[in-house]
C-alpha cells in the first residue's frame, strides 16, 4: 500500500513539473495561440508563488540571452558577470543601469534588434502626457499577448467571451480578438446597433473615453447593460470611478497599464492597490541608486517587459512611484501575485522656491473630494515657483462663486504652509489633450534642468 502512495506521489510530482515546463514554454514562445495561451496563463496564476518566481527567473534568463545576442546596447551593458553560461546571477541583475526615458530616447536605434527587416513589425509612440512621446517598435505576437493578459483579466471579472468585450482603442491589426469601440467617432444610433449585435457586457479603455460614453448613457441616447468597466491610462480618482458605477450600474476596475507593456496589474478587488501580473513584465522598485526595496518604502517603479523581441526593455524606469505592499498571507480576493501600492509619478510634484515638494496627485485628490461634482475635466498647472492655476470645464451644478470657493479651498487646505503662492482658477469651454485623445491632469512649466 505504501510503495504504491510512493509511486503515486512522485508520478504526480513529475506530472507537475512537465506541466510547469509546458507553461512556461507557451509564455514564453515567439508563437501564438490564442487558447493555448490563455489555458497556460491560467495554470501559471493557480501556482503557488514559488513556481511564479521560477517563471520570471525563466523568462529573464531568455531575455538576457537574446539581449546581449542581438541587440547593440545590451550587448554593450550586459556583461559575463550577470550570465555564466545559461543560468542567470539575479543577484547581478540589479547592478545593470535603470533605463531612462532620457537614454531610450537619446539611442533609439541601439535599442532596436539588429535585424529588424526580417520581422513583420509596427511603430508605437506613447501618447507624452507624461513627458516627450516616445517610438517603440513590436510583432504582432507582442500585441496579441498584451491583448490575452487583458482577456483572462476580462473573463477572471465575470465576462467568459472576449468578443462581449468593448475594448475603447483602434487596433486594426488585432481586430480578430476583440469588438473595438470609439466613442468619439461613432454616433448613439452606431454605438446602440454594437452594444446590441455584439451583446456587449463589459467595456473597457482610457477614462477620457468611457467618461464620452457615461455622458451619452446618462443623457439616454445609448443603452448598455454591462457586467463591469475596466478602466486605465489616465489618474482614476474616487469621484470618478463613483460616478462611472453610479451610470453604468455595475463595479468599476481600475488597471496599471503602459504602452510598452500593456497591463502591468489590476486593481484588487478586496484591499485597494494593484496586484502585479507576473505573465509579461517584471517589477522592482528602487531607491535613488537603482537598489530594489522590499521592505515597504516607496521607491521608483521599473520593469523589464518580457515579449519584445524586437526591441527589449529592461529595467525600464516608468515615471512612477509606488511600494511593496508586505503580505504574509494570499489575498481575500484570491490572487497570489503581489501587490503594488502605486503612490503617484515621479514627475507629477509641485516644487517650490524653498526646495519643498508636494505631490500633485494628493492635490488633485483633495479638489476632487469637495468640487468634482462641479468640473468635467480639470487641470493643474504650475506656471511658476509662485503661481499655481486651475483650469477646469463647468459642469451643470457650477455657478459663478464656484470659482472663488475652489481658489478659497487650495489655499486654506492644500497650500496653508506655501503663502507666497499665488492661485489662479479659470473656467473655459475645453481642455486641449495630448495626440491621443489622453486628458492630462498636471501640467509643469518649471524649466526641467532647475533642481528640485
Amino acid at each position: 500500500m505504501s510503495s504504491r502512495f510512493f509511486l503515486f506521489m512522485r508520478t504526480r510530482s513529475h506530472l507537475n513539473e512537465i506541466q510547469k515546463w509546458a507553461v512556461f514554454k507557451v509564455l514564453s514562445s515567439d508563437f501564438y495561440f490564442h487558447p493555448l495561451y490563455v489555458e497556460a496563463f491560467s495554470l501559471l496564476h493557480s501556482m503557488g508563488r514559488e513556481s511564479i518566481r521560477e517563471y520570471q527567473l525563466y523568462r529573464l534568463q531568455r531575455l538576457l540571452l537574446r539581449a546581449r545576442r542581438d541587440v547593440p546596447y545590451w550587448r554593450e551593458v550586459i556583461g559575463t558577470r550577470l550570465l555564466r553560461g545559461d543560468s542567470l546571477d539575479i543577484g547581478e541583475f540589479a547592478h545593470l543601469p535603470i533605463l531612462t526615458r532620457e537614454t531610450l530616447r537619446n539611442r533609439h536605434r541601439e535599442f532596436i534588434i539588429k535585424n529588424l527587416d526580417r520581422y513583420k513589425h509596427r511603430t508605437f509612440v506613447t501618447s507624452g502626457s507624461t513627458d516627450v512621446p516616445k517610438k517603440f517598435v513590436a510583432d504582432k505576437p507582442f500585441c496579441q499577448k498584451i491583448m490575452a493578459v487583458e482577456a483572462c483579466y476580462v473573463r477572471r471579472f465575470g465576462v467568459k467571451d472576449y468578443r462581449q468585450f468593448g475594448f475603447f482603442l483602434n487596433k486594426p491589426h488585432l481586430a480578430d480578438l476583440t469588438t473595438q469601440i470609439d466613442p468619439f467617432t461613432s454616433n448613439a444610433e452606431e454605438l446602440n446597433k454594437i452594444f446590441m449585435e455584439k451583446d456587449i457586457r463589459a467595456v473597457g479603455g482610457a477614462v477620457y473615453r468611457l467618461l464620452r460614453l457615461a455622458e451619452m448613457v446618462e443623457s439616454g441616447k445609448v443603452r448598455v447593460n454591462l457586467t463591469f468597466v475596466l478602466a486605465g491610462s489616465e489618474y482614476l480618482s474616487p469621484e470618478r470611478k463613483r460616478y462611472f458605477e453610479k451610470v453604468f450600474r455595475c463595479p468599476v476596475y481600475n488597471k496599471y497599464v503602459c504602452a510598452e507593456a500593456g497591463m502591468i496589474g489590476v486593481e484588487c478587488t478586496e484591499s485597494g492597490g494593484f496586484h502585479i501580473d507576473p505573465v509579461n513584465t517584471y517589477v522592482e522598485i528602487v531607491d535613488e541608486n537603482g537598489v530594489p526595496i522590499t521592505d515597504g518604502r516607496s521607491g521608483r517603479i521599473v520593469i523589464t517587459v518580457f515579449n519584445n523581441r524586437l526591441m527589449p526593455l529592461i529595467r525600464y524606469e516608468l515615471g512612477d512611484t509606488g511600494k511593496w505592499v508586505d503580505e504574509t498571507k494570499s489575498c481575500g480576493c484570491g490572487l497570489k501575485t503581489p501587490r503594488l501600492h502605486f503612490d503617484g509619478r515621479t514627475l507629477d510634484y509641485l516644487k517650490f522656491a524653498d526646495g519643498r515638494t508636494y505631490p500633485a496627485l494628493k492635490f488633485i485628490r483633495g479638489i476632487d473630494q469637495k468640487f468634482s461634482r462641479f468640473m468635467l475635466k480639470r487641470q493643474l498647472i504650475q506656471e511658476s515657483y509662485e503661481k499655481i492655476s486651475l483650469k477646469f470645464v463647468p459642469a451643470p451644478p457650477c455657478r459663478p462663486r464656484t470659482k472663488e470657493r475652489i481658489r478659497d479651498f487650495i489655499l486654506r487646505d492644500r497650500l496653508r504652509d506655501f503663502p507666497n503662492v499665488t492661485v489662479e482658477v479659470e473656467a473655459v469651454e475645453h481642455l486641449d489633450n495630448v495626440e491621443s485623445g489622453k486628458h492630462v491632469t498636471f501640467v509643469s512649466r518649471l524649466p526641467k534642468d532647475i533642481p528640485s
